[in-house]
């Protein structure tokens, strides 16, 4: 049902008039930031699997109709070496051993399951909390949600049937949480829960799905400080994960090209060991 629900909201192109329990922060996580990935996991596998996923270029071309497709393929599996402006080409094997050991890249060809991978994780707190918040209610929360809006903005005839049906079931869900059960040990348990109710998670009480919002919360934040950590890790940024937000922000405040940072350069070298020549 989620998984339906937003390739509707997505095909529409219907994102900003999305209406649910969540609110903006929870919305930039698991919508925005899941269209936006989805874009780019669209375009860059395409570009990579469909059209030229690298062009390589050699001082002079050996024989042979089919070696400047080798020379891809093999650049493009293999991985690449970036060297800063200003950097001397190595003229010896031993060199180009060592720049291909600590500087090559290797991560471009991974960048659409990576893109994929964060996608997902974006959007599974909003599937957990769906699953959670139908379960501890009893009903959709966001038809409701959905339905009052429509509500607002029906004509007269249609207004009455929408809004009897959302206090139905409103008052259907106040009747499920209603505590019936009497005696002295009933007696004191609702005593306790009125004294101290905001400490103890309680699906009658509704305690139970506010903790589990700030739980959700916590996720989300857990989440987007993850997804630091995982593209540290994936771009083999030598810098700590405290400070890699801050690196790459300052690197686009102050102009630096990718060239001059080694991350996503646009030219780098493939050394071919037998063929002797530099791609």
């Amino acid at each position: 049902m989620v998984g339906v629900e937003f390739i509707d909201y997505l095909k529409k192109l219907q994102v900003s008039e999305f209406l649910g329990v969540e609110d903006f922060a929870d919305k930039m996580s698991f919508m925005y930031s899941v269209v936006i990935l989805l874009l780019c996991t669209t375009i860059i596998a395409v570009k990579q699997y469909l059209l030229s996923s690298i062009s390589c270029y050699i001082p002079t071309t050996p024989s042979g109709s089919d070696f400047d497709k080798f020379l891809e393929n093999y650049c493009w599996v293999h991985g690449t070496i970036p060297l800063l402006a200003g950097d001397q080409i190595p003229q010896k094997y031993e060199d180009w051993h060592m720049l291909d050991m600590n500087h090559r890249i290797n991560y471009y060809q991974w960048v659409p399951f990576m893109l994929g991978l964060q996608t997902i994780l974006f959007y599974m707190p909003r599937v957990v909390w769906q699953i959670i918040c139908y379960n501890r209610t009893g009903t959709d929360l966001e038809h409701l949600v959905t339905v009052a809006n429509s509500a607002s903005n029906a004509v007269e005839g249609e207004r009455k049937g929408l809004v009897k049906h959302v206090a139905c079931t409103l008052e259907e869900m106040l009747f499920q949480h209603r505590e019936y059960s009497v005696g002295k040990v009933a007696t004191a348990r609702r005593r306790a829960f009125t004294m101290c109710g905001m400490f103890v998670a309680s699906k009658r009480l509704g305690t139970w799905l506010i903790f589990t919002y700030i739980a959700i919360k916590l996720v989300y934040l857990a989440n987007a400080i993850g997804q630091l950590y995982l593209m540290q890790s994936f771009l083999g940024f030598n810098a700590s994960m405290s400070s890699f937000g801050y690196v790459l922000a300052s690197y686009m405040v102050e102009g630096r090209d990718w060239d001059e940072t080694r991350i996503f350069p646009r030219v780098s070298f493939c050394y071919l060991e037998h063929v002797r020549h530099l791609g």
